[in-house]
């Protein structure tokens, strides 16, 4: 579908490959309400299929905003197209970029005499390296959505939060960061730009290794984890820790505060987050992306992590981390 907003601006593509919950959200802010500045068009890429693009009814219910009705066509690869700029916005879990990447790669129609620029949505640390394994030549940039997005039924989703990225990017043009920060925000989505895909994913990774950890092992929404028998056991050594091996690795913490933590949890206290619903309805979770990498981390540079192991190993015997 696109979306025209004056004759001379410049043409873009954007593939979001993922049509999961956060996927089909940003596609259905993207197609509703165009950008004042691009002409753009937003492709929703699906599993593989037999069939080249099925179409869905889908019900997106935003906080303090009516319900909207969309129809979005969902491609089984990504179409050719004539944009003179296309990004690829990965918004698949963790778990699966592999596949996904491999997928793309195999069955792209994206013409490719143009350099190739991907937008890693996905949650977790380490999962640049993978993409960059698979797209060795490719522009990419960290995208860090700081907003939340459960599939209620087969076609009805609830957004929670107002929706902010923050994109990072290590020599990447700066003009093309900015085409796509201006879009979102011509959408009405919060953009910050970060010049360190290192400290933008460390900065995100500390709230969803300490929240997202403590809330499943408990069982609990995300606020939970802030009542007074939790914080001194196991909320804030975990948050400590992970702080801890944050500055081991080399990126600043003088941003990251236990303050600063509380307000973010705070912000979004109420819901219940991504892991422990992947985990009550018996889906693969992202943890080990956060969790397992800070410990692996950790042992790499020799940081003791007393708390975060126990919570590891409890997650371990629920089978939330294999």
């Amino acid at each position: 579908m696109r979306n025209e907003a004056v004759s001379n601006s410049t043409k873009v593509g954007i593939n979001l490959i993922g049509p999961g919950a956060i996927g089909v959200s940003l596609a259905t802010i993207l197609s509703a309400r165009p950008s004042s500045s691009n002409t753009y068009t937003v492709n929703l890429i699906g599993r593989r299929s037999e069939v080249p693009v099925r179409y869905k009814n889908y019900t997106v219910v935003f906080e303090q905003e009516p319900p909207r009705q969309i129809t979005l066509p969902i491609h089984s690869r990504v179409p050719a197209s004539d944009d003179a700029s296309e990004w690829v916005l990965l918004v698949t879990k963790a778990y699966n970029v592999s596949d996904v990447i491999s997928h793309y790669v195999e069955y792209s129609e994206y013409p490719k005499s143009l350099p190739l620029k991907v937008v890693v949505l996905c949650n977790g640390m380490g999962v640049v390296d993978k993409v960059r394994s698979f797209l060795p030549q490719a522009i990419i940039l960290r995208g860090l959505v700081h907003f939340g997005a459960k599939r209620n039924s087969i076609d009805t989703i609830s957004v929670f939060g107002a929706p902010r990225i923050v994109l990072a990017s290590e020599k990447v043009d700066s003009n093309e960061v900015n085409l796509l920060a201006d879009i979102f925000r011509g959408v009405g989505i919060e953009v910050s730009i970060e010049n360190s895909i290192r400290s933008a994913e460390w900065k995100k990774a500390v709230v969803n290794t300490v929240v997202n950890s403590i809330a499943t092992m408990l069982s609990i929404n995300n606020e939970g984890i802030l009542a007074p028998s939790v914080i001194p056991r196991l909320t804030l050594p975990a948050f400590q820790e992970v702080v801890s091996v944050m500055s081991a690795d080399g990126v600043p913490t003088g941003e990251v505060t236990w303050e600063t933590f509380v307000q973010q949890v705070s912000s979004f206290g109420k819901n219940i987050n991504s892991t422990l619903t992947d985990y009550r309805e018996e889906r693969p979770t992202e943890l080990d992306f956060f969790l397992g990498e800070v410990l692996r981390r950790a042992e790499r540079f020799r940081i003791e992590t007393p708390v975060l192991r126990q919570i590891f190993d409890e997650l371990k015997k629920m089978k939330v981390i294999f």
